[in-house]
């Protein structure tokens, strides 16, 4: 017997948009501990390159999952 409840599948902008926020926590949360603690600064003399990027991973993630949820038909 069919059922009459319609499936969705996961869009995979929002599959992109997920990925993309776990890894920019991960990577933002690196940046935060490097910048607590204190690294040696060899190759990026003042900056913090992990915090920077993570933040940017963060943001496009999350602007991929509210597109990829805004695009049910």
């Amino acid at each position: 017997m069919e059922d009459n409840k319609s499936e969705e599948m996961l869009s995979i902008w929002n599959l992109v948009g997920i990925i993309l926020v776990v890894y920019g926590l991960i990577i933002t949360g690196c940046g935060v501990y490097y910048a607590i603690n204190g690294i040696p600064k060899i190759i990026s003399n003042e900056s913090n390159p992990s915090l920077w990027w993570g933040i940017i991973i963060l943001i496009s993630g999350i602007i991929f999952t509210i597109f990829g949820r805004n695009k049910k038909k």
